[in-house]
């Protein structure tokens, strides 16, 4: 990764000191709000908003239909006892409903 020049940091900083941050996929200056926490980035705060980290992981699992539904079966399985607490759950919240 290239480091940035002193003029790119000010910029940033001044951003940061309005309560903003640049996305690094969309190019948009948004809330700090709009930002995952991650600790090993500048300021702990992550490059991309959540809005295109949520856009990514979504047309990945649609490029990629199998290793989605490979993915979901390693969890059910690696999680039997979490995964039959939601459905008793569930199960339980759909016999109240009249």
């Amino acid at each position: 990764m290239a480091a940035i020049t002193n003029a790119e940091r000010q910029r940033r900083d001044a951003l940061y000191a309005h309560g903003l941050k640049e996305c690094s996929s969309c190019q948009r200056e948004k809330p700090l709000t709009s930002f995952g926490k991650r600790s090993d980035c500048y300021r702990g705060l992550a490059p991309e908003c959540r809005r295109c980290v949520h856009a990514r992981g979504y047309a990945d699992r649609i490029r990629n239909p199998d290793r989605e539904a490979a993915r979901q079966r390693r969890w059910r399985r690696e999680n039997r006892p979490a995964r039959l607490a939601i459905e008793q759950r569930y199960a339980a919240s759909r016999r109240r409903r009249p």
